[in-house]
């Protein structure tokens, strides 16, 4: 098609939607995220802080955590762990946040 100026006016080229699929889901509480993992054997930690996960990392990993900095304890992880040693666990969580930590034996002392 041609307009009065000269210039060819072209059809405006359609645009093409990608299609997106969402996926129905229940949102549950973390609670009950918690107790499916621990049935599938996994570890799940939910932005939560060192002081929170303290207690699920001893009992998972059979070990006792001592914090030797309060600062530490209120940093906050969010993971997953299956198969990790504890000692994979910390640099894990060493990735998100600076800490330090020493295993003496079943005994880990994180400071800071």
């Amino acid at each position: 098609m041609e307009e009065a100026s000269g210039k060819i006016k072209l059809p405006k080229p359609s645009v093409v939607h990608p299609q997106i699929a969402i996926n129905q889901y229940t949102k549950v509480n973390d609670s009950t995220i918690m107790e499916m993992a621990w049935t599938q054997n996994r570890l799940e930690i939910m932005d939560q802080t060192f002081a929170e996960v303290k207690g699920d990392l001893e009992r998972w990993y059979n070990v006792e955590i001592i914090f030797n900095d309060r600062e530490v304890e209120k940093y906050r992880f969010t993971a997953t762990f299956k198969h990790e040693n504890i000692e994979q666990a910390l640099k894990a969580f060493q990735d998100a946040e600076h800490f330090k930590y020493k295993i003496r034996g079943n005994q880990i002392i994180i400071s800071k």
